[in-house]
């Protein structure tokens, strides 16, 4: 093709390379005005060379009448009786134009069906995997979907076998031919990078709906060859926080907030805003978390109010809300939790009441019940948790029912499970309470055991490990609480070691060298106990002097002091176990006037006061 048509065509390509049909419609219309304008001009000019030729034959006739004594009388000219019209007629007009008004008709009709079919793949594979993506997935796959099927209309075969394995729903296997792809533009990287950095993307997208990993590397992949297109910079920031591998995360991140209004929509800003107060959080800076999750807050209520239908930012919305809540509770603002979470609850109910169908908002309904029961058992209110997350559960257990290999739908069904047993501890059902720890530790280990790679599940497997060695611990099955324990200890070493910056790591470290401690002690081993609470309290000790405000990890520190008094009363040094006491009992005190209606925090100064009038002044 000659080089001056193949760039006239690029004219008519969008920034992905593919057709731009609007564009192409444009310029058909507008090429069908300028042939009619030309065929109006040529014939404007034919009539004025026409009535210039009248003119002369008529001077010449003139002439002619003149000497032969015919015509003096009128002077006019008897052969021409008005001025000549050359103009085309509508009818000519209109079979120029024609041709062109036909073939826009065409490209019309097949971009309407080529977009109804994009519109139909998508939606069906969306259905099939909804919780496994995150906000904004159904218009990263439906470019997707449109970026591979347009490369399929072109020829490619690996294209066009992978349009076919999505539409019968095969999305490992179509994953495995887009990577194929990727793979081979990333080989002429150099030659097009952008070119590469769209395959990763599409791949991303597709791999999204069932493997996390493979989409995270996608990803990443796309980032590193077009480092500033704000989808790949979202979606690889979603998934590295996913996975908690937060300095990546952020990278992503802040690279995208720097192309607000060049690039980046209002949607992808805001949820970059609400991963660096995700990230903030896994690292301990509460003020910065709180600050970054109002600002989002902030800027979403200003959009939900201005177009109230708008769906998505109303969900939106309801993620701000939750966000703020959790850092409340952290601050032990149960109060202000209880009423963000509330509001968080209210939109979620009202987008699953709206549509039934929407698998993603019945999932956000399930976790808006797990969050306002959280407050309801911090403030002793163990019915209205049990029904907060039963009604949690049953969503959670029907959506993981319905696509039993949805990765996400089987971590949420984990996690209620871990809820309801929580409430079933508290209120003395131990057997009640096992049952649903072990539910939920063998949904956690098969996850785990998938991908081991993904931080955070490796981290929610240690969770279930000290759940089910407390009731283990609580029935007198000292061994097997011991090796839960030691299971849940190795995870958090091996997470902590690799990101030293992650408080929240760092925190669950310390958490199970308390609990190991606690096994120690009802065997007789002193010794050991006090090194394992030694530990725990170092790790906490650096915490909680980094974020006072922090009220989770004070109360932490509180119950290092308390454990460590225990071991030194049992050894018989009452000095020492009364000024750990002390120390717990001040702590306490602070953080009960901080939040009077917090009865897990009443209960425990009342611990404290109890263990400090028993032993004496």
């Amino acid at each position: 093709m000659p080089a001056s048509i193949s760039w006239l065509l690029e004219i008519f390509k969008d920034s992905t390379g593919h057709w731009n049909w609007p564009w192409i419609g444009a310029a058909l219309v507008a090429a069908g005005t300028v042939i009619a304008t030309i065929t109006s001009a040529l014939w404007a000019i034919f009539k004025f060379f026409a009535e210039r030729k009248k003119a002369e034959d008529k001077k010449r006739s003139d002439r002619n009448v003149t000497q032969s004594g015919q015509g003096t009388a009128s002077g006019r000219d008897t052969n021409f009786q008005g001025p000549v019209t050359f103009a085309p007629s509508p009818e000519f007009v209109e079979q120029i134009q024609k041709p062109w008004a036909e073939q826009l008709a065409a490209k019309d009709t097949q971009f309407a069906a080529l977009h109804s079919e994009y519109v139909a793949l998508t939606k069906m594979l969306l259905e099939k995997s909804p919780a496994a993506t995150g906000p904004g997935a159904q218009q990263a796959v439906g470019e997707a979907v449109q970026s591979i099927a347009e490369g399929a209309a072109e020829g490619d075969g690996r294209l066009q076998h992978a349009l076919a394995l999505l539409k019968a729903n095969k999305i490992a296997e179509a994953e495995l031919l887009l990577k194929a792809f990727a793979e081979d533009k990333t080989a002429r990287a150099e030659q097009d990078r952008k070119e590469a950095a769209i395959a990763y993307r599409n791949l991303g997208a597709i791999a999204a709906l069932h493997d996390p990993k493979s989409a995270r590397e996608a990803y990443a992949r796309a980032v590193a060859l077009d480092p500033e297109n704000a989808e790949g910079l979202y979606w690889d920031g979603w998934f590295q926080l996913d996975a908690k591998n937060l300095a990546a995360a952020e990278k992503s991140y802040r690279a995208l907030i720097q192309l607000a209004g060049k690039g980046a929509n209002e949607h992808q800003i805001f949820w970059a805003g609400t991963g660096l107060g995700d990230i903030a959080v896994a690292r301990g800076d509460l003020n910065a978390a709180l600050a970054s999750y109002d600002e989002a807050r902030s800027e979403m209520e200003r959009l939900a109010k201005s177009d109230p239908g708008n769906t998505d930012w109303q969900r939106d919305l309801s993620v701000s809300y939750a966000r703020v809540g959790d850092v409340q509770v952290a601050q032990g603002n149960l109060a202000g939790a209880l009423k963000s979470y509330s509001d968080d609850l209210a939109i979620a109910d009202r987008l699953a009441t709206s549509d039934p169908g929407n698998a993603g908002w019945q999932r956000d309904l399930s976790v808006s019940y797990n969050k306002v029961g959280d407050v309801q058992v911090a403030q002793g209110n163990l019915a209205g948790a049990l029904k907060s997350y039963s009604d949690s559960l049953a969503i959670a257990d029907r959506l993981e029912k319905s696509d039993p290999g949805n990765a996400g739908w089987r971590r949420d069904l984990s996690v209620s499970y871990e809820k309801v047993g929580d409430v079933q501890v508290a209120q003395g059902d131990l057997a009640g309470a096992l049952n649903s720890y072990s539910d939920s530790l063998a949904i956690r280990a098969r996850l785990a055991n998938s991908d081991l790679g993904n931080a955070g599940w490796q981290r929610d497997l240690s969770v279930s490990y000290e759940k089910v060695g407390g009731v283990q611990e609580a029935q007198g099955n000292l061994p097997g609480a011991l090796k839960s324990y030691s299971n849940s200890l190795a995870i958090r070493d091996r997470l902590a070691k690799s990101d030293p910056g992650n408080a929240g790591w760092q925190r669950d470290l310390s958490v199970s060298y308390n609990k190991v401690g606690d096994v120690q002690v009802a065997q007789g081993n002193l010794a050991g106990a006090l090194k394992s609470y030694s530990d725990g309290l170092a790790i906490i000790d650096r915490l909680a002097n980094a974020a006072p405000v922090n009220a989770g990890w004070q109360r932490d520190r509180s119950f290092s002091f308390g454990r460590l008094a225990l071991v030194h009363r049992q050894s018989g040094d009452k000095a020492k176990a009364l000024g750990f006491l002390r120390d717990g009992q001040a702590i306490m005190a602070r953080l009960t006037k901080l939040s009077p209606d917090n009865a897990i925090w009443k209960n425990d100064l009342a611990w404290f006061d109890g263990e400090i009038k028993e032993l004496g002044p």
